[in-house]
């Protein structure tokens, strides 16, 4: 339960699925059908041992499931690597996978007594996602076997709310070993507690997030910025015209998004626009309209936010962290809540902390990009959500990270000049 505590508090997605053409309930039934069917295709989709693997004992292991999460420790890696640490890097989806589903086939009945003792809302969370709670006891004890084998004594990772990286933090104190959470995105109140060993976060918003109604089980949280921003350094070229960037997310409904774009072309004559989908859309499908519509497509895949946000002047996009990216990157960016049809919940908090600007029609939209003097945040209000914003540890948290990640290694202090330390919250020092 504690592995899956985020679905306990996000809204249900897919509270049903299409089968045949037909909707089925999710439920245990479908749950359990799903489970096997995963079961049968996982030794064809994951591989059968730890032949992908190339590496035995390493000081540090860096695991993560996204391109997004590689990225957000991409540099927090070479610096280790720079200073001889032995380090190793591994992929959720390159360990044999088909022994989790194998080990959690024979945990079903485990799971139903969990399930009786729980209350009739919790049930339907169960229901909503029954092979994704069974699938957990299966990681367990395939990353006991994981960890075991390659004597890991220290994890690097970016996420720790998946059911994989969340166990990986729950088993670590039982096989004595140190957890280092990297936060790689925006976080809402919706998150569960901090239970890595050190947490290094954006900054006062995520803290303030995280601790809402919540313990925190870390020994050390660090309010440092975001390690991804490193990459955000601003080298856009000049440009004839303005250029427009749309970044889709995976709530935004695809005749709203292609109406935007007509609406754009329309209002916006001679205006460069690309669109970037967020990695797990039809990204053929898309690309496809854009070449047909005579715009610019950003392969989300293969081209960083940063790399994108440097093209643009302008971007529009709906709730979704790429807002911060672009904030960081000083481009002017807006929330355009008419991409779906969900009412604009503001789950990150950037409208109320006037961080961000926002409309809801096309029109207000139109306006506000014609407008010659775009909303601006403070600077206090940036770093409340990347604390190394405009200070000495801009573009560097990386390095900063992996020094105290080395100094613990070699059992030093992990003290960094230019911070602050206060009852177990390090913070930048502002006053310096």
């Amino acid at each position: 339960m504690e592995a899956n505590a985020i679905k306990f508090t996000e809204t249900f997605r897919y509270p049903q699925k299409k089968i045949f053409g037909t909707n089925f309930k999710r439920g245990l039934l479908y749950g359990i059908i799903n489970y096997i069917q995963a079961l049968f295709l996982s030794p064809f989709r994951y591989p059968l041992g730890y032949k992908k693997i190339k590496w035995e004992h390493r000081d540090v292991l860096f695991l993560y499931c996204t391109i997004n999460q590689c990225r957000a420790l991409n540099g927090i890696c070479a610096y280790l690597k720079e200073r001889g640490v032995e380090v190793g890097e591994v992929q959720v989806k390159d360990l044999p996978l088909w022994k989790a589903y194998l080990y959690g086939s024979f945990r079903v009945v485990s799971l139903l007594k969990c399930y009786k003792e729980l209350d009739k809302e919790k049930r339907l969370i169960v229901n909503n996602s029954f092979s994704d709670f069974l699938l957990t006891f299966g990681i367990e004890h395939l990353l006991k076997e994981f960890l075991n084998k390659f004597k890991i004594r220290s994890i690097v990772l970016a996420n720790d709310h998946s059911p994989y990286m969340r166990t990986a933090l729950l088993l670590s104190p039982e096989l004595n070993v140190s957890t280092y959470y990297v936060q790689h995105a925006a976080v809402t109140c919706k998150f569960p507690k901090l239970i890595s060993t050190y947490s290094f976060l954006d900054g006062l918003d995520s803290y303030n997030k995280y601790l809402q109604d919540k313990d925190c089980d870390s020994e050390k949280v660090y309010l440092i910025g975001g390690a991804r921003f490193d990459a955000a350094k601003v080298v856009r070229d000049s440009r004839e015209s303005k250029t427009l960037g749309v970044a889709l997310t995976l709530r935004d409904k695809k005749e709203k998004w292609e109406s935007l774009i007509d609406g754009l072309k329309k209002e916006l004559v001679g205006t460069k626009i690309i669109v970037r989908p967020h990695p797990r859309m039809n990204l053929a499908e898309i690309k496809a309209y854009c070449k047909e519509a005579g715009i610019l497509f950003s392969d989300s895949k293969k081209e960083d936010s940063f790399c994108f946000l440097n093209k643009i002047d302008l971007l529009i996009a709906n709730e979704t962290s790429i807002h911060l990216d672009a904030i960081v990157m000083h481009v002017n960016t807006v929330l355009y809540a008419g991409l779906s049809d969900s009412d604009l919940r503001d789950h990150y908090g950037m409208i109320k902390s006037r961080l961000l600007s926002y409309s809801t029609e096309l029109d207000e939209l139109i306006a506000y990009i014609k407008a010659p003097n775009k909303f601006i945040p403070s600077e206090e209000a940036v770093r409340m959500y990347n604390a190394s914003y405009n200070t000495p540890f801009e573009y560097k948290v990386s390095y900063a990270i992996a020094s105290i990640i080395y100094k613990q290694l070699k059992g030093l202090e992990p003290i960094i000049d230019g911070m602050t330390y206060d009852n177990g919250v390090v913070t930048i020092d502002y006053a310096r």
